[in-house]
C-alpha cells in the first residue's frame, strides 16, 4: 500500500522499513501499511490512492485473518468486533464482485 508522511516533522523513522520524509510517498506491505495508520496519533499518514481500490491474485480463503482484515479496511467495510475468518470472508463476498470474464 503507497503511504504518504504528511508531518508535523521533516522525517519519522518508521521501523522496520526506515525513514520516511514529509510528502515522500513509500509502499509498505498492506497489513504493516493498515497497522500504521490505525496506530499513528501524532504522526500524520494517509493512504495514495493509485486508482486501485483493491487487487489480489490471491483467493480470499486462503489469505489469512491479517491479510482479509487489511483487504476490507482498503475497501472501506466496516468490520464488526469479534469477526472471525468466516465472517470476514462473508463480508468481502457480499460487498465485492468478480471482474467481468473475456468473451473469447
Amino acid at each position: 500500500m503507497k503511504i504518504i508522511y504528511l508531518g508535523p516533522c521533516d522525517r519519522v523513522n518508521v521501523a522496520p522499513h526506515g525513514e520516511h520524509f514529509r510528502d515522500q510517498v513509500k509502499e509498505y506491505p498492506d497489513a504493516f501499511a493498515a497497522e500504521l495508520l490505525d496506530t499513528s496519533k501524532k504522526q500524520k499518514f494517509e493512504v495514495v490512492d493509485d486508482g486501485t481500490i483493491a487487487k489480489t491474485d490471491q483467493k480470499p480463503e486462503g489469505m489469512t485473518v491479517a491479510e482479509l482484515t487489511a483487504l476490507l479496511e482498503k475497501l472501506e467495510i466496516k468490520i464488526p468486533a469479534r469477526s472471525k475468518k468466516a465472517d470476514l470472508l462473508k463480508l468481502l463476498d457480499e460487498h465485492t464482485a468478480e471482474p467481468p470474464k473475456d468473451d473469447e
